[in-house]
């Protein structure tokens, strides 16, 4: 038998290393007591009770994940609240730690109509010389939201049907 290790000696060598090898990894992973002793419990139990055991380990392990994000994201929307307050204080719109992150200040307002109003819209975009070209048959929402923007920086104000409400977002980059 024609071999590519050269020669025979080589070759046994080698294949020794292997059975060695798949010796080792066909053995199982040693399992601590409390696995055993679930093993054990669990193997007196008939299938419907362990699928229910199953199922509220899982349900376990997802409220508990759930109820951590949750704190988690109430926590991060807290500091982010503090820090936008910090920033607005101090008059800095952006602030950066070298070789860890910078954030900075995203002022917007955002508006909609009041559904109630969706006449009075459509109106007011006819009627407005600069602004009738946006309608067809109704407004786009992104070219409400434009226009909007446009008159509230002009005029300081919008039409009495349009609600809206400013609001300040804090962009976070890592270094």
């Amino acid at each position: 038998m024609e071999d590519t290790f050269g020669n025979q000696k080589e070759m046994e060598v080698v294949e020794d290393k292997m059975s060695k090898k798949d010796v080792k990894m066909s053995e199982p992973p040693a399992e601590d007591e409390d696995v055993i002793n679930l093993k054990v419990e669990f193997m007196s139990s008939e299938i419907g009770e362990l699928m229910k055991k199953l199922l509220d380990a899982k349900h376990t392990r997802v409220v508990e994940a759930e109820a951590k994000l949750s704190f988690e994201k109430n926590r991060q929307t807290a500091i982010e609240k503090v820090l936008i307050s910090k920033l607005q204080q101090s008059g800095q719109t952006a602030s950066k730690i070298k070789g860890l992150a910078s954030i900075s200040l995203n002022p917007k307002i955002h508006f909609s109509a009041l559904k109630e109003k969706e006449d009075d819209k459509m109106k007011w975009f006819k009627e407005d010389p600069e602004y009738k070209h946006c309608v067809k048959e109704t407004v786009h929402p992104q070219t409400f939201k434009k226009v909007m923007e446009e008159v509230y920086k002009r005029d300081g104000k919008v039409p009495e049907f349009v609600s809206y409400y400013p609001e300040t977002k804090l962009s976070t980059r890592r270094a």
